[in-house]
């Protein structure tokens, strides 16, 4: 017995030597906070399809009103924003089908059609340029779901807050992280 206790204490020193280790280079992942009496905050990711006004004032109203009810920490890092905007493959998946939009564009103004609606589909908003072009070319106008669109000539658009719209989705992501039954939303 004392011949395998000999054997095993350097064995059995660096199992526990590497433990130690493994727990104290751990150790910030097992607690949120060197302060034990610090709030955590939880790990909120945020995801948009694609930068336009709409959607990024829906999250700018989201992340102030997550602010204001004091779930985003004071350095923001809880609070990730995932977004395909620069991300190449996925902004070439875009473009193919942006690309369409011309000819769907082209197929609707040449049908006399009297006025062309754009809801908040985001591949028609992310070539609402082209889309406003072809139509005023063709003297149509155009309406949207985002008051923004007035700007880029759009006759009007008429929308919610968007703004707003991300602050309500704040109130029911927080009524949810703090034990709130989804379904029992209405």
């Amino acid at each position: 017995m004392k011949n395998i206790i000999k054997h095993l204490w350097l064995v059995i020193t660096l199992i526990l030597a590497t433990s130690l280790i493994l727990l104290m280079s751990h150790r910030p992942q097992r607690f949120t906070h060197e302060n034990p009496g610090a709030q955590a905050y939880p790990s909120i990711a945020v995801m948009q399809i694609t930068s336009t006004s709409l959607l990024d004032s829906f999250v700018t109203g989201m992340i102030s009103r997550l602010e204001k009810k004091g779930y985003c920490a004071p350095d923001g890092n809880n609070i990730r924003l995932y977004n395909p905007q620069g991300d190449y493959g996925t902004a070439n998946a875009i473009a193919v089908n942006t690309s369409e939009v011309s000819d769907a564009a082209r197929s609707l103004t040449a049908r006399n059609v009297d006025a062309v609606w754009i809801g908040g589909d985001t591949v028609a908003m992310a070539s609402i340029g082209l889309i406003i072009s072809l139509a005023q070319q063709a003297g149509i106008p155009v309406f949207t779901n985002d008051p923004m669109d007035a700007e880029k000539g759009a006759l009007f658009g008429l929308g919610a807050d968007y703004h707003t719209v991300g602050q309500y989705t704040a109130d029911m992501a927080v009524a949810i992280l703090d034990g709130q039954p989804p379904q029992d939303m209405s």
